[in-house]
């Protein structure tokens, strides 16, 4: 992005040079086509905005059928899915139970505890439960996005089988484990 008579010689290129707060050295002043013809004797700026992009993901347009439409809305769920999945590190939270669940082992099987060691004991099982309670709320929004993505699926494969051809090519591969 670069504004023709900016201060910075190059292009920005780290987002970090990009500010959405208001600058008043940079104010544009929007103006529609019949203001500008009326009055010939303002002066106007005209900048040019140079965008660089890489890609274009469009998620509705006037030639998108019905199944284009719900498979971006599945790409969509699936990102979300995904970025849930990456935010909530259930491994790592699982990990950590496991470590703080060894160490309380190692405080029982000792025969004669200090007072220090009882109120470590009981801080170590009130972050057990706190761990056990966001894996457990973590796994239903888990599951709720999986719901979510599955029945949008499911929703695609249908319209497929009515208009008896497929006009994209999403896929999506459903694994089932045994329930524990």
């Amino acid at each position: 992005m670069k504004l023709e008579t900016d201060i910075f010689d190059g292009l920005l290129t780290r987002p970090i040079d990009i500010s959405l707060t208001t600058n008043d050295k940079f104010n544009l002043q929007t103006l529609s086509p019949q203001s500008c013809l009326r009055s010939s004797d303002r002066i106007v700026k005209k900048y040019r905005l140079n965008l660089f992009l890489s890609k274009i993901i469009l998620k509705n347009h006037s030639i998108f059928n019905i199944e284009d439409k719900l498979c971006s809305e599945l790409k969509e769920i699936y990102n979300d899915y995904y970025q849930e999945m990456n935010k909530l590190q259930l491994p790592y939270i699982k990990e950590k139970i496991n470590i703080i669940n060894k160490r309380l082992d190692e405080y029982r099987k000792e025969k004669e505890q200090t007072e220090a060691q009882k109120l470590e004991i009981k801080n170590m099982k009130i972050l057990v439960q706190e761990a056990i309670d966001f894996l457990n709320e973590s796994k239903k929004i888990i599951n709720l996005k999986a719901n979510q993505l599955y029945n949008k699926w499911l929703e695609i494969k249908n319209l497929r089988i009515v208009q008896k051809y497929s006009s994209s090519n999403v896929q999506v591969n459903v694994i089932k484990f045994p329930s524990r």
